[in-house]
């Protein structure tokens, strides 16, 4: 199977993560800064092991990109957590630069797409400059 056989169309997550960003962006709500921190080391951690099994299965190499995105895009989560919640700004060009990703992680590879990437944009668009 290809990796676009095995991942669902409209995962709960993508609006669980909707929600999760606007309460906390809302509220600035610790637990709720903890549940997101928590979700963006996943995505860190499950980087290497994902890259590491497509790297030895043919079908899946198409996506292999999308392993090392998902590292990218767990960082620039827990960056953004950390200027918002510590509020201090960013350095110059920071939220360019990571809005920059987040576009580049938008573009199609291995018929697969992430489906949270706005509300990532949110988080980044919310610390300050």
């Amino acid at each position: 199977d290809h990796l676009i056989d095995a991942v669902r169309p409209d995962p709960p997550s993508q609006h669980g993560m909707k929600l999760l960003v606007h309460e906390y962006l809302t509220n600035h709500d610790q637990a709720t800064g903890e549940r997101l921190e928590g979700i963006f080391e996943r995505w860190v951690t499950a980087g290497p092991g994902a890259q590491k099994l497509m790297e030895n299965a043919p079908l899946l190499q198409a996506a292999e990109p999308r392993a090392q995105q998902l590292v990218v895009l767990g960082n620039i989560g827990i960056e953004a957590l950390n200027y918002i919640g510590k509020n201090q700004a960013a350095p110059a060009n920071w939220a360019q630069e990571k809005l920059a990703l987040i576009d580049q992680a938008q573009k199609p590879v291995g018929l697969v797409r992430f489906t949270v990437l706005d509300p990532l944009r949110d988080l980044v668009k919310a610390v300050q400059k």
